[in-house]
């Protein structure tokens, strides 16, 4: 789940909240982030008033975290001594071998096309954008600076 502290009159914050959801919400990809739900308002009953002041979005679990995080760890694992990493292997029951790096490679280009060819641009990919699940698949996400072009004919 991500959390957005958002102030009143803070319109570059919304708007880049709104993108977010409308380019998340449009991406429907096994490598990209799903949108579950999100909310943008509070109602105060007392008050009868709606305002924007805490924002969430909620996505798909990626329970590797993101592709930073993961690479951390591997090499932390690569460090450690063989009947640890043997241990950790059988606790989760999946190794990052060098078919585990190709695959995830492959969902970023694979999901990246995807992207792209609904005429969206990302402009903030990099390894805290890409989270990995429990099975190492990719999912982009964080669209919150993205774009939405016009084809122009």
């Amino acid at each position: 789940m991500k959390l957005y502290q958002i102030k009143k009159d803070d319109l570059n914050n919304i708007k880049s909240l709104l993108r977010e959801i409308k380019n998340t919400y449009q991406t429907s990809h096994p490598c990209t982030m799903k949108l579950i739900a999100f909310n943008i308002f509070n109602y105060h009953k007392e008050e009868k008033n709606v305002e924007i002041s805490e924002a969430f979005m909620v996505t798909n679990l990626c329970s590797e975290g993101n592709l930073t995080t993961f690479i951390k760890k591997i090499s932390e694992g690569k460090n450690s001594n063989k009947k640890q990493r043997k241990k950790e292997k059988n606790q989760k029951g999946l190794t990052a071998d060098p078919t585990a790096f190709t695959i995830i490679v492959y969902g970023i280009a694979r999901g990246l096309r995807y992207v792209h060819n609904l005429k969206i641009k990302h402009r903030d990919l990099k390894p805290d954008n890409i989270f990995i699940d429990h099975l190492l698949y990719p999912h982009i996400g964080d669209f919150g600076e993205s774009k939405q072009h016009q084809q122009i004919t």
